[in-house]
């Protein structure tokens, strides 16, 4: 049997289910870690002082995010030569809708297409045709 590294494992999980999230968003910390990691991985230490949180409870809550997929950590080389800093960053991507009314009440899980990682292909397919004719950046640099 061979066991595969965290680095083989593939980064995005199955969407955690509605029941999890809605305990997980029930918590301002952890709403306010998952609004800072969407906008870039960070490790536990910049995250405790961005969002202004105590490191132990940071590190409490960071497991518990990471335990339910919702994130993922990655380990990145320090450039001072010191130990190898712990990054986390988001893992899933889905829309959570809640219904209420006095009829119904409903939720929906359902996973979306992250549109960074769309316009990042998109924006590299474009350099990679730009790259090949060079020439065609002349005319539309002209027309600006």
């Amino acid at each position: 049997m061979t066991v595969k590294s965290r680095k083989n494992i593939p980064s995005r999980m199955p969407t955690p289910d509605s029941e999890l999230i809605l305990d997980i968003i029930g918590s301002s910390t952890r709403r306010k870690i998952l609004a800072t990691l969407s906008d870039e991985p960070m490790y536990f230490n910049q995250l405790s002082k961005e969002i202004g949180v105590g490191q132990q409870s940071i590190l409490r809550h960071m497991q518990f995010l990471e335990d339910s997929g919702l994130i993922t950590s990655y380990a990145e080389k320090s450039d001072l030569g010191a130990r190898d800093r712990k990054y986390y960053k988001l893992n899933s991507a889905f829309s959570l809708t809640v219904a209420l009314s006095q009829d119904t009440f409903a939720i929906k899980n359902q996973k979306m297409v992250e549109s960074r990682y769309m316009n990042r292909k998109n924006f590299m397919k474009n350099m990679t045709q730009l790259q090949a004719a060079p020439g065609k950046l002349l005319p539309i640099c002209n027309r600006i």
